[in-house]
């Protein structure tokens, strides 16, 4: 009974931000219902940086702790902070935060961490794990499995590389920020090193 009328809702065209932050509240509602997490994620997403003030504060909430759980859990750090980030404005989280405060702290420390940041990864049952870069230089070492492509999906620039084995990969400044998703064989693991300085050539 949803589907037809979200696919109407979906092709409204110049929403104000409160039409289109209670667009993103009601599609994540519905991805949850029919069980689809990806998709669930991604309206939280465009849902966190205009949601507060628009949307009812303890719905908010609740799909911003959701969706930081999921992130952190499947340790895509970068996304974590950003959503950490937009919970901070809504006052009513804070109850929430405090308790997941290990979480929390480690997220800060790694928000401003002048250091290299290495990760343990394993890719799910497709083959895939996402992130968003929190350095524009990365590279994968310690594979087990094998990895065939690396999506970009920047502000400025997407686009889908093939993976080169011991190979550093750098963004552009100009792509701005960048969620990457490695396609890979179903749980491949690999560290993901994020890297500080580029190294020299």
């Amino acid at each position: 009974k949803a589907k037809k009328p979200m696919e109407k809702l979906h092709k409204l065209q110049g929403l104000n931000k409160y039409e289109e932050s209670r667009l993103y509240l009601i599609d994540y509602w519905y991805q949850g219902k029919l069980g689809n997490k990806e998709q669930e994620n991604e309206a939280a997403m465009k849902l966190m940086p205009i949601g507060v003030g628009n949307v009812d504060a303890d719905a908010y909430v609740e799909a911003g702790m959701r969706l930081l759980k999921r992130q952190y859990n499947g340790q895509n750090y970068g996304g974590a902070i950003d959503t950490l980030g937009y919970l901070r404005q809504e006052p009513k989280s804070q109850a929430e935060l405090d308790d997941i405060a290990a979480a929390v702290k480690k997220l800060d420390e790694m928000s401003t961490s002048t250091k290299d940041i290495v990760q343990q990864i394993k890719t799910n049952d497709k083959g895939n794990w996402t992130a968003k870069l929190l350095r524009p230089t990365f590279f994968l070492d310690k594979i087990n499995g094998e990895v065939s492509t690396i999506e970009f999906n920047c502000e400025n620039k997407q686009v889908t590389l093939p993976y080169k084995v011991e190979s550093v990969m750098s963004t552009p400044a100009a792509w701005g920020s960048c969620l990457i998703k490695v396609n890979a064989t179903a749980n491949t693991t690999f560290d993901f090193a994020q890297l500080i300085n580029k190294p020299a050539a």
